[in-house]
């Protein structure tokens, strides 16, 4: 024999008399064990007692008994009789010797808080309690002493707010994200204006800024309850994450009402340069995480945004030479022509117009399209001049020294939804100032369709220089059977000398390629020369009455009617609030489309 084969069976032969005094354990026996380290490592249930590795304390403190039972049936299965036999194998040595069914009845004590579904899915427990009385319990008992993970009641209520709350903000994400992006799908879906989205988005914002906070603060406290903050503060993932919520706090503080108001340019700039450094610092943060996902569905949605928008200017043609006419000071008349006749608008539709001058060309902003020339694939936009870049090309038109300048954009578009007026036996459309261009494209679409649907158009504006801004659309009602109604309420304001044939010849022309040729031109410097030339128009000189104008057309309806309005906010509000109080009564039936976009 060999001495290799000696060697092995006298090592063979000494482990099988050594074999006696070693102690063989089962699998659940090895459960019961490890759950009871585990919940003693972390928690500590008999402060007084020395005898840390004993059985004494386990066996007979009912905290720390349903939190073994409870944690050795997580690993096996609920009421598994092995592992209750391993545990009261090891409480033999105890004074107390708990039986099957004693253990039994402390996991059911441990667990009585947990609200669910029976086991056969038929009897909710939630509605054996009302809810209110739940929510007065919870946030009386709020937190369960015997925590089987923190010892401190500080370290465990803000990890699992601090927790709870990123959870919830990592939802909410991709929302803010999709809301306010143009090719929304729920806007396809919901037919709701693009202004309700951006409101969600604000909301949405806002409470998500708040969860940020107190996920701040909540690991704040728990990194200096645990003397973790210097450890912590050293991780790559943790400065990611304390970087990624002041980016939030930015962008909220940079988006107030005001600096968008009053400098929209700070607070584009600020949004879109601060989101993308925040992606990109969120990632490090949640990179180890299962909510990671969540944040690259993020990226993925702003990306595919912004394609779509590429190739819808690129459909519209790409860098088109557009003419911008400054009317009054107050109005910009933009007329551009697209290269394809692929491009195609309806009423309700606006789009995203980017002037690619020294100031603006980093901006996109929305503007109603009023009117389309289907011949020359012409489209003209209507603008109000307020501050920021409507201030800013308004200027650029006036350094020409001329009532007009060829300024080269890009057209994004169209967007919007709509409205059914053609199903209604009537539709009336009541309009203020600017808000004339959210009416028009309707009106001319019921008339250019032969509808049979009787229109009515109700107009009020401030004084008669609105006029000379629309003159060429209201030339084009001319002829109608219908008489529109407008209202002046200043009468006496001068006004600028109106020029009809300047304004027909200029805007029918193709804004690359402009006819002048010579035309008779029709001056109009006073009010009763603009009433005998738009005569087929009925100017009411005063202050409009919507509640009148609705009860009366109501009253007159033969069949159904569609009000849409697109006016001043309190007109909007008093129409509404005029066709609630008819929703029971005896009127007929009756839609409500409101056309004021808000952006």
């Amino acid at each position: 024999m060999k001495l290799s084969k000696a060697l092995s069976y006298a090592f063979f032969m000494i482990s099988a008399f050594a074999s006696d005094t070693w102690v063989s354990y089962s699998g659940p026996q090895y459960v019961a064990m490890s759950c009871k380290a585990a919940i003693e490592n972390v928690t500590t249930y008999c402060p007084g007692s020395k005898k840390k590795k004993g059985y004494g304390c386990a066996c007979k403190n009912k905290a720390e008994l349903g939190s073994w039972i409870s944690c050795a049936y997580q690993h096996t299965s609920e009421f598994d009789t092995d592992v209750e036999s391993a545990i009261i194998q090891f409480c033999s040595k105890a004074k107390k010797v708990p039986t099957h069914s004693s253990l039994k009845k402390q996991y059911k004590n441990a667990t009585s808080y947990i609200v669910d579904i029976d086991t056969k899915a038929q009897k909710p427990k939630t509605t054996n309690v009302p809810i209110k009385g739940a929510l007065v319990n919870n946030l009386y008992t709020s937190y369960h002493d015997g925590d089987p993970v923190f010892k401190k009641r500080s370290a465990g209520i803000s990890r699992y707010y601090g927790d709870r709350t990123a959870i919830l903000a990592s939802y909410q994400f991709p929302l803010l994200f999709i809301f306010p992006g143009r090719n929304n799908i729920f806007q396809l879906f919901t037919r709701w204006k693009y202004s309700r989205f951006v409101t969600l988005h604000k909301w949405i914002a806002r409470i998500v800024l708040l969860e940020m906070l107190v996920h701040a603060i909540s690991f704040s406290v728990q990194s200096a309850g645990l003397g973790k903050t210097a450890s912590r503060l050293a991780s790559t993932y943790y400065r990611y994450g304390i970087v990624s919520i002041i980016l939030l706090w930015l962008m909220g503080a940079t988006s107030v009402f005001f600096i968008r108001r009053y400098s929209y340019q700070v607070f584009a700039f600020c949004h879109i340069v601060l989101a993308a450094v925040f992606l990109y610092a969120i990632h490090y943060h949640v990179n180890t995480l299962e909510f990671a996902p969540y944040y690259w569905t993020c990226i993925a949605i702003w990306v595919f945004d912004r394609f779509i928008r590429s190739l819808r200017v690129l459909q519209f043609g790409g860098v088109r030479n557009a003419r911008v006419q400054l009317i009054n000071d107050t109005t910009l008349r933009i007329t551009v022509s697209s290269a394809f006749g692929l491009w195609r608008t309806y009423p309700g539709a606006h789009a995203f117009i980017r002037f690619l001058t020294p100031g603006t060309f980093w901006q996109t902003h929305p503007f109603t399209i009023i009117s389309y020339l289907k011949e020359e694939n012409t489209i003209r936009f209507y603008c109000k001049v307020k501050q920021g870049a409507t201030k800013r090309i308004a200027n650029f038109v006036k350094a020409e020294k001329g009532p007009s300048r060829n300024i080269w954009i890009t057209v994004d578009g169209p967007y919007g939804n709509q409205n059914p007026y053609h199903h209604y036996d009537k539709a009336v459309f009541i309009s203020s100032g600017n808000g004339f261009p959210g009416s028009y494209p309707s009106v001319k679409s019921l008339m250019d369709t032969s509808s049979k649907t009787e229109i009515k158009l109700y107009w009020t504006i401030p004084d008669y220089s609105y006029i000379d801004c629309f003159a060429e659309e209201l030339s084009a009602l001319k002829g109608l059977p219908f008489n529109p109604v407008v209202y002046v309420t200043h009468p006496n304001n001068c006004f600028p000398i109106i020029d009809i044939s300047e304004s027909v010849n200029e805007s029918s022309t193709n804004s690359e390629n402009e006819s002048k040729g010579s035309a008779q031109v029709r001056e109009l410097s006073t009010s009763n020369e603009i009433k005998k030339y738009f005569d087929y128009i009925t100017f009411i000189e005063g202050r409009m009455d919507s509640q009148q104008i609705v009860e009366r057309e109501l009253s007159n309806a033969n069949g159904t009617v569609a009000f849409g309005c697109c006016a001043h906010a309190r007109i909007n509000d008093t129409v509404r609030a005029e066709l609630v109080k008819h929703l029971k009564g005896s009127d007929p039936n009756f839609s409500y489309f409101e056309e004021t976009q808000v952006w």
